[in-house]
Formats: structure tokens, sequence, C-alpha cells
């Protein structure tokens, strides 16, 4: 699982961790609330996530590296609920660094 490269420039809004007290409320982090919307079939089941940013502006998404080769970062919208539709929490892979910061820079 890569990590955030030290050139890395995040587009704006996106900022990385660590999140601001309170951030998540009573959710206690970011991948715990990832392992708890995700179902069966779903493109993060079984894949290893690590949060690494986060959208300020917006407390339901996050940036996540991965253990998946075909998209090591991905765009999580949070629903904060269990989902059992596997297309919940909406999630956008990334191949890299570059394809996150294209995507987002407005």
């Amino acid at each position: 699982m890569s990590g955030v490269p030290d050139y890395f420039g995040w587009p704006p809004p996106w900022q990385p961790l660590p999140l601001p007290d309170g951030w998540l409320g009573l959710v206690r982090s970011a991948e715990e609330e990832l392992q708890s919307e995700i179902s069966t079939g779903h493109l993060l089941f079984g894949v290893a996530c690590r949060a690494v940013g986060f959208n300020a502006p917006d407390p339901n998404e996050f940036l996540f590296a991965t253990d998946a080769q075909a998209y090591p970062f991905v765009f999580v919208h949070f629903t904060f609920k269990a989902e059992n539709d596997p297309s919940w929490p909406h999630t956008v892979g990334y191949a890299g660094w570059e394809e996150f910061q294209s995507a987002w820079v407005q």
C-alpha cells in the first residue's frame, strides 16, 4: 500500500490526514466506517484500505490507499449506514496520484 509522496500537491479542497478533532463524530476511524458500509460485491470488499486524505468541505468524502493493483487509490463517499447494495458507498478507483489529482483539479 502506497503512502502520500512528498511531492504531492493536494488539489483543493482535499487535505491530508490527520483529521481535525471531532471530524467523524462518533465514528472511531474512516477505516472502520468503510468496513461497516461495504457489502459483498463492493469494489473494496476484502481489500485492505488506509485513509490518507479528506475533502475538507464534505465530511462524507475520503481518499484511501489500497492494496489493489488496479486501483491503488480510491475516492469514497460515505453514507454513514450499513449498505446492502454493492454500489454503495459510492467509490471511484484511481490508478495513481496523478490520476486522482487530475480528476479534482478545477
